[in-house]
């Protein structure tokens, strides 16, 4: 597990290089883990429920790194993802509510950055989806389809 499992282009397996230098990356990352962290403080307080998403993205990114998985196990990776980000965009709309303007600004920077791959990442799972060999229809599917006729 690594921060480039958090970070815009760098989470899409395909894709080596990112437009952007590794070190804006890792100021993307740093900045929306504490945001999480600043998330899962306030939750502590006002929003219990929340809290368990906390613990359950930290035991993850603990099972994670404490063991040795298959990378097509990898595929658990965005539920808890989506949780990594529930509890940092807490965490921003805690701060929307003391700074507005910057909160907003810091919101905008975010979602263009981790958005900006879509229309790079697009194109290239298509050339993949094409090239890869399509599977065989099952057995049950194809008895079926020739009833039919």
């Amino acid at each position: 597990m690594s921060w480039r499992d958090y970070a815009p282009f760098k989470e899409f397996w395909l894709s080596d290089e990112a437009p952007l230098p590794d070190i804006v990356v890792q100021a993307i990352v740093a900045l929306v883990l504490l945001l999480f962290i600043g998330g899962l403080v306030i939750s502590v307080r006002r929003n219990p429920g929340l809290l368990i998403a906390g613990v359950a993205f930290i035991g993850f990114v603990v099972y994670l790194n404490s063991t040795i998985l298959h990378s097509y196990f990898m595929r658990y990776l965005p539920p808890f993802t989506a949780l990594f980000f529930i509890v940092a965009g807490y965490g921003l709309s805690e701060l929307a509510g003391k700074a507005p303007r910057p909160a907003i600004a810091l919101g905008m920077i975010l979602a263009l950055s981790y958005g900006f791959h879509i229309p790079f990442s697009m194109p290239l799972d298509k050339k993949v989806q094409e090239t890869r060999p399509r599977a065989a229809p099952s057995l049950a599917l194809r008895n079926a389809l020739s009833d039919r006729q």
